[in-house]
């Protein structure tokens, strides 16, 4: 014979019952600040099954909030006992108690070890990378933010704090972080960098639209952006963080991120090239088909000749009269105005 309705239901109940059940149930204590009854459920789930990891690592979630640190310890070793997987958890664990304790230092060491023996655990690398800047070590954060990056490309808070963390090395101690403070720290950095930003700026005043190929870490973006176009395009390989945050700074100015191997046939008033060569020049004019272009700047050496880039034969003269301008090369087109 079959199992009956009895037995049924019984299986059924035990289900609902059973550690998975009470890990559930507990989660959504957490989730509710009621530490307290999340930690009877969770030990009413290690009783059923003391090898569930979930649930041990649930406990050490609440020693964790109630500050409990010698459970806490206890709890990680636990941890430690069930394979690798729980050693991952036991190391994450004790590093977020060395943070909450204030304990950058410690928490860098541990999280720095423990990244070596799992090299690809996220978790493990974004606990570090906080540790680094708790300490306020920029070199050591920035190298543990990269290297989230590379497990997670698209990680917003590490984009986030790695744009921050580059744009404060930037500025003076203390000094907000606005457009214009970087524009000035970034005229500021050498002797010749100053002129090219400068007439980039003055450049793109005006504009309705402005596109920009090989956008980079930001500071001729930041230049464009400082002229308040209407709208700037940024096309690059990939989005580098920095670009993250000059978007957020962008105030009225629409700010839009393309692959550079996306085709423009869009309307632009300037263009904006960061990368000087003779073969990307002929890229860009390859992949910017607009019957509304009206200047392209190049941006490098005045002494690069430009003659076989292709300029000529897309419609482009040098700009009054071949002077140069700023460290800048400008071209208009043919019967462009102004």
């Amino acid at each position: 014979d079959g199992p009956g309705e009895g037995d049924h239901f019984a299986s059924v109940t035990e289900g609902l019952r059973g550690h998975k059940a009470r890990h559930n149930l507990a989660v959504m204590y957490l989730e509710m600040h009621r530490e307290a009854e999340a930690e009877v459920e969770w030990q009413k789930a290690l009783e059923e099954e003391p090898l569930f990891l979930s649930a041990q690592a649930g406990m050490g979630e609440v020693y964790l909030r109630l500050k409990r640190w010698d459970e806490l310890e206890d709890r990680a070793r636990r941890m430690e006992a069930l394979g690798r997987e729980g050693e991952l958890h036991a190391e994450a664990l004790r590093g977020r108690a060395h943070l909450e304790r204030g304990e950058a230092a410690a928490a860098r060491w541990g999280l720095g070890r423990a990244c070596e023996r799992f090299p690809d655990s996220l978790t493990l690398r974004v606990l570090h990378s906080h540790a680094a800047l708790k300490e306020g070590l920029d070199r050591e954060a920035e190298a543990a933010l990269l290297a989230v990056l590379d497990l997670a490309p698209s990680h917003a808070e590490a984009r986030q704090n790695l744009a921050v963390l580059r744009a404060r090395r930037r500025l003076k101690p203390g000094e907000e972080i606005t457009l214009a403070g970087l524009f000035a720290a970034s005229c500021a950095r050498d002797d010749d960098a100053a002129g090219p930003l400068t007439a980039l700026r003055d450049l793109a005043r005006g504009c309705q639209r402005v596109v920009q190929f090989g956008a980079g870490a930001g500071e001729v973006t930041t230049a464009l952006l400082m002229g308040r176009p209407g709208e700037l395009v940024c096309c690059d390989r990939a989005r580098a963080p920095e670009l993250d945050l000059l978007e957020a700074l962008a105030g009225k100015t629409k700010f839009e991120f393309r692959l550079a191997d996306q085709r423009l046939d869009d309307e632009m008033d300037l263009l904006v090239v960061s990368d000087p060569t003779l073969a990307s020049i002929r890229r860009v004019l390859e992949r910017s088909v607009t019957t509304a272009l009206r200047l392209v700047i190049v941006h490098g050496p005045n002494d690069v000749d430009h003659s076989d880039s292709g300029l000529v034969a897309a419609g482009f003269r040098p700009a009054g009269g071949g002077r140069p301008v700023a460290g800048l090369s400008v071209w208009e087109r043919n019967g462009s105005r102004g």
